[in-house]
């Protein structure tokens, strides 16, 4: 698995150089889809994703200091839902957000509970009405 990802992260560059932890970010966002299916346009989206990530990071951060610094809200807090609105169009352009996926919570709910309900009544395939 090791090698794969060694792999997959030389031949999908990004699109302009990275910080060490927004290249972090990169290689994870690469690693979500499948090997094929990254173009150059998306390496370019992966790119300002992973950077978009590391910088809700630093707001996350700068929102630890508080809400309200010297009477005023903090900025940070905004900033923070800015970026977390691009991460989320950037998600959806990228094919990244788990509808996109078929892995909505709905449908993994009802997969399950279906296989959890077919389960339930084979006990009541021993008895008959005929007997």
């Amino acid at each position: 698995m090791a090698i794969r990802k060694q792999l997959i992260c030389k031949v999908h560059q990004p699109a302009y150089k990275l910080t060490a932890p927004e290249q972090q970010y990169f290689s994870r966002i690469v690693e979500s889809r499948e090997h094929g299916s990254w173009c150059p346009n998306h390496l370019a989206l992966a790119s300002e994703l992973a950077r978009t990530m590391q910088q809700l990071d630093e707001a996350n951060l700068a929102i630890s200091g508080g809400l309200v610094i010297n009477g005023r809200a903090n900025p940070a807090v905004q900033i923070k839902v800015s970026l977390s609105n691009v991460i989320v169009g950037l998600n959806r352009l990228l094919g990244l957000s788990s509808s996109q996926k078929g892995l909505s919570v709905a449908t993994k709910s009802r997969q399950i509970n279906k296989r959890d309900i077919s389960g339930q009544f084979d006990d009541l395939k021993l008895f008959s009405f005929d007997d």
